[in-house]
């Protein structure tokens, strides 16, 4: 299930009992199905939450990358997720059809023994017009490519068979002999449903399905079990309401639900225009993600360029141990827009005689 954004604690007896707990929790970990990357400014990150997003916007191409930070007092090596990618539409199907292409990539690190889990993505999706003006558009989107997940084996929080029975720690002959790496191929598919209902208001909701080929794989290899990966679900929805000539709000609003944990996140953007000649943009926003995180967001928009900065709040359990401090990330993001000249013929005008 997608993390939550704590952080870290001040308490010195707390942070002795997180520390005691980490090598259980990594050897849990190891034998259990992936934790998904998640990101507080998803819609940030479209093609890591729906593959239907793919060349969904207008523009000539869309490039833009997110990175998030979390854990980082509690842990020696904290969680870290850096997300890079790239989209297009591609080919007009018709007179008002087309389809985009793009692609993502991650490499998600995550606490002491440097657990990675990183992939590239390869997705495509058609965009089907339902109106003559394209104001109602239904996607149909699909994503697949290879994750690759290691750690590192000579970690001594890492324990191994016999070591986490004996409870002696250290290196050993089968931190040489095992291959602590596994690949496997990753499938997602998702619809998404883009409706301008008048000249202020525009409505976007999507269902995605991750995981769809609900792939195997084994770190320790060594009389290792496979461990399947669980499908994940998620629904999104987003509103954007032109209030006025200055001002722009976007409520939105995430469901996921992974081998039977559930995830809701609110959220409510707003932009503000404060210098129409230069399209200069500020954006603010305020969310929470229930029983975990209350959320901050800040950035400005500038002509087709985007950027935020975002903080969750802790509010779980374990807001005393962080201090109420959680996940940070920043994204950045920018839409082309490469147009053909107009190829005007030459108008000779004969004087009336």
């Amino acid at each position: 299930m997608p993390r939550g954004g704590a952080r870290s604690s001040k308490t010195p007896s707390m942070k002795l009992k997180l520390y005691l707990l980490l090598p259980s929790l990594l050897c849990v970990s190891l034998m259990s199905p992936a934790q998904d990357i998640h990101f507080t400014m998803y819609d940030m990150a479209p093609l890591s939450l729906n593959p239907a997003h793919t060349g969904a916007y207008e523009g000539t191409f869309r490039i833009g990358g997110i990175y998030r930070d979390q854990w980082a007092s509690i842990m020696p090596n904290q969680f870290t997720t850096p997300m890079f990618y790239l989209d297009a539409p591609v080919l007009m199907v018709g007179k008002r059809n087309w389809v985009g292409v793009g692609m993502m990539m991650y490499q998600d690190k995550a606490g002491v023994a440097r657990l990675r889990n990183g992939t590239v993505q390869f997705s495509g999706a058609f965009h089907l017009a339902l109106d003559k003006k394209s104001d109602y558009v239904l996607t149909l989107g699909l994503q697949g490519g290879m994750v690759q997940r290691d750690f590192d084996i000579t970690s001594p929080e890492v324990l191994l068979g016999d070591e986490l029975l004996a409870g002696t720690p250290g290196a050993s002959p089968d931190r040489t002999v095992q291959e602590p790496r596994a690949n496997y191929l990753d499938m997602a598919t998702g619809v998404m449903f883009r409706a301008r209902m008048n000249d202020e208001t525009t409505f976007t909701a999507g269902i995605a399905a991750h995981h769809i080929n609900k792939p195997k794989y084994s770190l320790l290899q060594q009389n290792s079990k496979a461990i399947t990966q669980p499908l994940r679900l998620n629904g999104h929805m987003r509103v954007d309401y032109q209030y006025n000539e200055l001002l722009t709000l976007s409520p939105t609003l995430l469901f996921q639900n992974m081998a039977g944990t559930n995830e809701i996140i609110l959220q409510g953007w707003g932009k503000y225009l404060i210098k129409k000649e230069q399209d200069l943009s500020l954006i603010g926003g305020l969310g929470y993600r229930l029983a975990d995180a209350a959320m901050v967001i800040v950035g400005a928009q500038y002509q087709d360029w985007k950027v935020a900065l975002s903080y969750d709040i802790n509010t779980s359990s374990l807001r005393r141990a962080s201090n109420y401090r959680g996940g940070f990330e920043i994204a950045l993001g920018y839409i082309g827009r490469i147009y053909k000249k107009p190829d005007v013929k030459p108008a000779i005008i004969c004087p009336r005689l």
